[in-house]
């Protein structure tokens, strides 16, 4: 439920991207929903040995892992948005000189709208910081994360916790 809670609120930003206060607020939720997917995994993985033990491999194989710079980022972000204050994404609002729908030419002087993390250079190699960009890649690797999780208690749970 804490991973959906995570998408939702990445989703409502998404939609509201028009809106700087709804998107501060619906990424600082995403952040938070997000990082208690992890918390309550290790929670539940208490009850069962076998459980705990892949739990804490796993997290260690993904800390150790490509991924692991984009969890990092994550995990600063969380702390900062719980401990000392409020993510703020940075909106850009560039002029579009150019571009192409359908394959047809559209007039310039358009604007789209970009949200960028600050401070993404001290964690991650590559990349523009892009909020939307980075937050799916995160849900991506929780998503992946939860469905091992979800088979393994299975396998050794069969009748669940």
């Amino acid at each position: 439920m804490k991973l959906r809670d995570a998408e939702t609120q990445l989703d409502l930003a998404a939609a509201h991207s028009d809106s700087e206060e709804t998107v501060r607020s619906c990424i600082n939720s995403m952040i938070s929903a997000a990082r208690s997917v992890t918390l309550v995994m290790q929670k539940e993985s208490g009850a069962c040995p076998a459980l705990a033990d892949w739990y804490h491999d796993r997290m260690s194989t993904l800390t150790s892992s490509p991924a692991s710079e984009l969890l990092r980022f994550f995990n600063d972000q969380r702390v900062y948005s719980i401990h000392k204050g409020v993510v703020v994404p940075e909106k850009i609002t560039p002029v579009i000189l150019e571009f192409k729908l359908n394959n047809v030419v559209q007039p310039p002087g358009q604007t789209m709208i970009f949200y960028r993390f600050a401070g993404t250079d001290e964690f991650l190699t590559r990349g523009s910081g892009g909020v939307f960009r980075l937050c799916i890649e995160y849900l991506s690797v929780l998503r992946g994360l939860v469905a091992e999780w979800l088979a393994k208690r299975a396998e050794l749970l069969p009748s669940g916790l």
